[in-house]
């Protein structure tokens, strides 16, 4: 499993004196693979907490019930995680006597079953996951709707408004999971910059800073890159069919 991640904090909380409220997390569990990435909403007390409690919670999972995971329906499956993940933020938030939405925050992760060759992806909330291939780069997951704000982890609906896909290994070359900080650099217009993504597929972190010191707006920026490795010896997989 190959991976790579950048993450800087931004300028707001610098001047704030507080912490890059991105966490990301990686993992390997026989032959699963993942990445994830949650975004802290500033504005809560708990946020970065619930930040790496989130993705802590999805590698947990994953890691002991990937089987059961893999025989779910895409929404059955988003369910299961976030049951999962609330479990551990309601146990947490009750533990410190504090609210749970102070431990708010978005939640995107990316899952790749070596067996079958399907890589599951989820994003909710305001970040985004880009597919890299040989001919170019697809948004495979935008932002969730946030016109009535973003919603996270500890929203009612979060399953709701929680966006899936199941892609095959075999259509992509890199799979990258961004914040919103990161997303605002890398895609303009709907349109990925070129120049911009070319720092993410070579691993180039002094050009990924030099964008962001032109073009960030204050946030944290943060994003986790897989790198999908073929089995040579595996026999083809249908495109979309898993």
């Amino acid at each position: 499993m190959l991976t790579n991640f950048f993450t800087q904090t931004g300028s707001y909380h610098l001047e704030n004196g507080m912490k890059n409220q991105d966490i990301v997390r990686s993992a390997k569990s026989g032959r699963v693979e993942m990445i994830v990435l949650a975004d802290g909403v500033s504005s809560c007390e708990r946020a970065r907490e619930g930040a790496q409690v989130s993705c802590d919670a999805v590698i947990r999972l994953i890691e002991k019930k990937a089987e059961f995971f893999f025989g779910f329906t895409n929404d059955s499956r988003t369910r299961y995680v976030m049951e999962y993940v609330m479990n551990d933020i309601n146990s947490i938030a009750k533990h410190d006597r504090r609210l749970v939405d102070d431990y708010s925050a978005t939640l995107m992760y990316a899952i790749h079953n070596r067996e079958s060759g399907e890589i599951f992806l989820s994003n909710l909330g305001d970040g985004m996951i880009i597919g890299c291939k040989k001919s170019g780069e697809d948004i495979l997951l935008p932002p969730s709707d946030s016109r009535l704000g973003v919603y996270v982890n500890t929203s009612e609906d979060a399953c709701k408004y929680t966006r899936t896909k199941a892609v095959s290994e075999r259509d992509y070359e890199k799979i990258v999971l961004c914040s919103d900080g990161a997303w605002r650099i890398l895609v303009t217009n709907n349109r990925i910059n070129k120049d911009a993504i070319r720092a993410v597929r070579e691993v180039d972190d002094l050009k990924m800073k030099s964008y962001i010191n032109k073009n960030g707006n204050g946030d944290d920026c943060s994003y986790i890159c897989m790198t999908i490795e073929l089995d040579r010896n595996k026999g083809e997989v249908q495109n979309g069919e898993f």
